[in-house]
């Protein structure tokens, strides 16, 4: 009966993250899932994103599953810490559970709570985030491919300053 179940749970992941979730294993469960911040799919709004590697033992659920972010793309190690910290608490609370997906929600509301870019401006190369404010009013762009961040106004006035530079050679 276990094992159903446990068939039943990666049809509901695979039903909810379709090609973001890719199945290692079905028995014992072992998965990968990419998960991002919840932006309406505006890539250039997702700061942060991670792959989740969920590894259950032949005692899932009754024994929560090990946790590793595989990639992580702008988030901190203190962020990192704090995710999978929050991860193994919420598991522990739902042993015996039916989890995964419940699991995966819990790491794409942290990822939708800590949506906000880490280090330095590319350009001033002050602090990206100022803690006196609340990021969710600062404004930030990144660079799609590699997600290096800047301050919006840091990368207007060099886009100002481009053209200026241009023509004068």
């Amino acid at each position: 009966e276990e094992m159903e179940d446990v068939s039943l749970e990666l049809e509901a992941m695979d039903a909810v993250y379709r090609h973001d979730c890719r199945i290692l294993q079905r028995w014992p469960p072992h998965l990968e899932v990419l998960l991002k911040p919840r932006t309406a799919d505006e890539l250039p709004l997702q700061f942060v994103e991670i792959v989740l590697s969920i590894k259950a033992g032949d005692k899932y659920p009754s024994h929560p599953p090990k946790f590793e972010l595989v990639l992580v793309k702008g988030l901190d190690v203190s962020r990192q810490i704090n995710l999978l910290t929050g991860l193994e608490l919420e598991a522990n609370r739902l042993s015996n559970e039916p989890m995964l997906v419940t699991i995966s929600e819990f790491a794409v509301d942290f990822l939708t709570s800590n949506n906000y870019p880490e280090g330095d401006c590319c350009f001033c190369l002050f602090p990206l985030v100022d803690p006196a404010l609340d990021h969710a009013h600062q404004h930030y762009m990144k660079l799609m491919s590699c997600f290096h961040c800047f301050h919006s106004d840091c990368f207007s006035d060099w886009w100002k300053w481009l053209p200026a530079d241009s023509t004068a050679s």
